[in-house]
């Protein structure tokens, strides 16, 4: 599977990422949009709704000390590594052009980081789609809603993916679907989770029929039954076939 936007953070060419290179990647893929225009504003000094390569240098490296999994100084762990802050010459010949006298609008630095979750999916899409048919079984999404669990929620859920249906699954998830729920559980603004809290806190259940009529109001997607079937399996703890938002966001990491 290749990657043109893998590619720009991979700086040495040699298909994998050294660790400055994954903590920028990393800062990148976690910033949500409220987070990326805020800091953006903050270092548009001139207030010209624009970059230079210098600022977006600066921001890069204010933005990785705010996101969480993007420092490895959170986690104690000492990499010796001194240039965690370099930004890879790929990405800045891709925002700033090769003599680097471009400037980085906003709807430009948004779109871009739309475009590499977007990519990212894909691939992850790709890897359970290994015989490159279309769709995954149940259980292997299941697999990708788990990979960012929680640890001391991790060996439930597991096991429930495990119950799941695999090759012998007559209803599969197709990759439209798969890029569907991304959407709203990773890349959404966050109404869809708004309204999952609001409704959850006011103590009303959340059936799976709510579920894909929350996601179709708040986001405009339209999820699947299998897909809700599957959300459900996992993460309706308590197995009363309503769905908390503390069963669902707070039990994940990655996907939240």
């Amino acid at each position: 599977m290749r990657s043109k936007l893998f590619e720009l953070f991979d700086t040495d060419n040699n298909g994998l990422f050294d660790f400055a290179e994954y903590l920028f990647f990393m800062t990148l893929l976690k910033t949500d949009r409220k987070q990326a225009t805020s800091t953006f504003h903050r270092y548009d000094v001139d207030g010209s709704g624009a970059l230079d390569v210098e600022e977006f240098t600066a921001m890069m490296k204010d933005m990785r000390t705010q996101v969480k999994h993007a420092t490895g100084m959170r986690t104690g762990l000492d990499t010796g590594v001194a240039r965690v802050d370099e930004v890879g010459e790929g990405l800045l010949d891709y925002l700033f052009g090769p003599k680097r006298n471009k400037r980085l609008k906003l709807k430009h630095f948004h779109s871009f980081l739309q475009t590499l979750r977007w990519e990212m999916d894909d691939l992850e899409f790709k890897h359970y789609d290994y015989h490159n048919v279309g769709s995954i079984t149940p259980r292997d999404f299941g697999y990708a809603l788990v990979a960012g669990s929680k640890v001391d929620h991790l060996a439930t859920f597991l096991q429930k993916v495990k119950e799941l249906p695999g090759r012998e699954a007559k209803n599969r998830v197709s990759r439209a679907e798969f890029l569907a729920f991304a959407r709203i559980a990773k890349h959404g603004d966050g109404a869809f989770q708004a309204e999952m809290k609001e409704i959850s806190d006011s103590g009303a259940p959340i059936t799976r029929e709510k579920f894909r009529k929350i996601a179709k109001r708040t986001a405009g997607v339209n999820l699947s039954r299998e897909v809700a079937k599957i959300v459900f399996d996992i993460f309706d703890v308590d197995g009363d076939d309503s769905l908390s938002y503390d069963e669902f966001f707070n039990a994940i990491i990655t996907w939240k």
